[in-house]
């Protein structure tokens, strides 16, 4: 297989990696992520450099920043429509303006006009993310063509 990384925020050989890789599959059956850290742990692992922090008291702060990240990513308000049918939505999305750089309240961000902009325009993102990566399963054409469609008219 040829392999590359779908950004080019890594320094590392993607093919190095990718080969790495199929060779843990291959040795253990499937690719764990604790035993791909216990790897990439040896120094002389191509993984050792670039893709961990190995420094315990960064790598905390990573993992709770990342946890937090979590939290407000994973909290959800019930809204109940005229109905009294209950919807679940997100309750925090994540803003990135000239106003604003953290997360805001889903109501605040859709009353605020930059705000609503930048979430609508990570949905669009999200989409088209969505229907890059799925395409290839037939099982999901009806819905590819229908983010087609509305991204058709949206640009």
């Amino acid at each position: 297989m040829i392999y590359k990384w779908k950004d080019s925020n890594y320094k590392i050989d993607a093919q190095l990696v990718g080969e790495e890789l199929e060779r843990i599959e291959k040795e253990y059956g499937v690719i764990d992520p604790y035993v791909l850290v216990e790897i990439a742990k040896h120094e002389d692992s191509i993984l050792h450099n670039g893709f961990f922090d190995w420094n315990k008291e960064n790598a905390a702060q990573n993992w709770n920043l990342f946890q937090a990240r979590q939290l407000l990513r994973h909290i959800t308000v019930i809204i109940i429509d005229k109905n009294e049918i209950e919807h679940n939505e997100i309750a925090y999305v994540n803003v990135k303006t000239i106003e604003v750089n953290g997360y805001q309240s889903t109501s605040v961000a859709m009353k605020i006009e930059t705000s609503k902009d930048y979430v609508l325009s990570q949905a669009k993102k999200e989409m088209i993310f969505f229907r890059n990566k799925w395409r290839h399963l037939n099982e999901l054409a009806k819905i590819i063509s229908e983010i087609d469609s509305f991204l058709e008219q949206e640009l």
